[in-house]
């Protein structure tokens, strides 16, 4: 696989895995009673995804909708959490994704989970969140295992608990000894955890401009962007505004199960992106 290629990774990539897609998530999430009576979510539209409905809440000017907000993304990422302590060996086919991948420009992965970075570490591929060593693993909607201290000077964000930075110009951190263990585990504060919703233009922050910079930075080296399992929804308005600028000019190949995403992709992107149709286990990437 050419060092020019750059893979951008979905829900769809990591559910092989036994990480639920984001309607699954949903309905495992609302299974909960305590989640289920919350005053902020009594009107919710229960055919709209996890993130579709956090989208909801943080729009709504009511302090019962925060409230309904946080602990809907409280309970979301404590369930992918449990997902991944429950995780068996990962299937075979990560590890041919590690070997592919561990040959290629990077990867963007708009998961929380941490599904790609784990197939990297089984395959002993060294990577990094950091474009400056290993493979790179871009995450500009964030990750579970991420921490954010933005009130916190930049030294202080270094300590000897275990914690770094992702890299030297954010408060973003990490704990790089161990990051598949919940670094804030018993934390029930949701400032403290970095993880960006798809859809909110107007609460960017630096953090979170400067990985959609390094997406830039990283596509814009490769003649070749592979898309598995990311089905570009139509409420991620940044990211589709993103990929369709940074895509200009590349081959664009598409992996995906549905017919539905081939075809908006081909909307946006040109009819010239090469579609795949099916699981990523099931295709050639």
């Amino acid at each position: 696989m050419s060092n020019q290629t750059v893979f951008v990774l979905g829900a769809g990539f990591s559910c092989l895995a036994g990480i639920p897609l984001m309607n699954e998530l949903r309905d495992e999430v609302f299974a909960d009673p305590c989640i289920q009576n919350l005053p902020g979510l009594a009107d919710h539209d229960k055919q709209r995804n996890v993130e579709e409905t956090l989208l909801d809440l943080r729009t709504t000017a009511d302090e019962s909708a925060a409230r309904a907000h946080d602990a809907l993304l409280n309970a979301s990422l404590c369930l992918l959490w449990k997902k991944h302590q429950m995780m068996p060996d990962l299937p075979e086919a990560y590890s041919r994704f590690a070997r592919i991948a561990g040959e290629s420009g990077g990867i963007v992965s708009l998961n929380w989970d941490l599904v790609c970075e784990l197939a990297l570490y089984t395959a002993d591929i060294k990577w990094s969140y950091s474009t400056d060593r290993g493979i790179p693993v871009v995450k500009p909607h964030g990750s579970i295992n991420w921490t954010n201290h933005p009130q916190l000077p930049k030294q202080k964000s270094k300590s000897g608990n275990g914690f770094a930075q992702i890299d030297a110009e954010r408060s973003i951190s990490y704990r790089p000894d161990d990051p598949f263990r919940d670094p804030l585990l018993g934390y029930t504060d949701s400032d403290f955890k970095y993880v960006a919703f798809p859809g909110l233009l107007h609460e960017n922050s630096a953090a979170t401009d400067r990985l959609w910079g390094e997406t830039r930075s990283l596509i814009a080296k490769a003649s070749r962007v592979v898309f598995i399992g990311y089905s570009l929804p139509f409420y991620d308005t940044r990211s589709r505004s993103e990929f369709q600028n940074a895509c200009s000019g590349k081959q664009v190949t598409v992996i995906d199960p549905s017919e539905e995403a081939l075809e908006t992709y081909q909307k946006h992107f040109g009819k010239e992106v090469v579609g795949r149709l099916g699981k990523f286990d099931e295709c050639e990437v």
